[in-house]
């Protein structure tokens, strides 16, 4: 009766590394995109103000477009090049404090970006340096989720729209489904707990 236990519980933990390998199985998303639109420096209740007092950040509209939260993604490389020179969407975000995660801050394509962290690097009247990290995703499948660091600077005279630059990249290591984690921390629990009562019997 034990030794089936035992083999069971050894089956379960063997399954729980085929389901972990099979999400591992899908690639890191590779590259760097880069992207820029308009901004209006906010308040804590979302009302423009100066640069120097500011809290948070409105996306506005992106060069011509007339949608308000478009982003233009002018430069794309490796995975993301696909997406090179099209439009996107970004979402309104406070830094002062921080009001993350936002999911998703920005997508573009097949892509999405959610932002997990931020830090202000600098904050002067006329300029805004934001860096952070976050998790990219592909909404085809092809691709693993991917962590990555991302770095924006605003810039402009202070209270007036200006441009952004925005960027990011991947540190090419997938991230693993909690669903996966749970299932190896399940077989390795049960391993555990079958050996234990096998040496508390002898």
């Amino acid at each position: 009766m034990k030794k089936t236990l035992v083999k069971s519980l050894a089956m379960a933990f063997v399954g729980s590394l085929l389901v972990a390998g099979s999400a591992m199985a899908l690639p890191a998303i590779t590259g760097t995109v880069q992207m820029t639109g308009t901004y209006n420096a906010v308040d804590s209740a979302w009302a423009n103000t100066t640069i120097a007092a500011a809290t948070g950040i409105d996306f506005g509209k992106a060069m011509s477009f007339l949608n308000d939260n478009t982003i233009i993604i002018n430069l794309a490389t490796g995975d993301f090049a696909p997406i090179d020179s099209t439009i996107g969407t970004i979402n309104n975000f406070q830094f002062n404090p921080a009001s993350t995660p936002i999911v998703p801050l920005w997508a573009a394509g097949n892509f999405s970006f959610d932002m997990t962290s931020l830090t202000v690097t600098q904050h002067t009247p006329t300029d805004i340096d934001i860096v952070g990290t976050g998790i990219i995703h592909d909404s085809t499948n092809t691709f693993a989720d991917t962590a990555g660091d991302w770095i924006a600077s605003f810039q402009g005279t202070a209270g007036n729209i200006a441009r952004f630059s925005w960027s990011a990249s991947t540190d090419s290591k997938p991230v693993p489904e909690p669903a996966t984690m749970l299932l190896l921390g399940t077989g390795l629990a049960g391993l555990a707990g079958a050996r234990r009562r096998k040496a508390t019997k002898a």
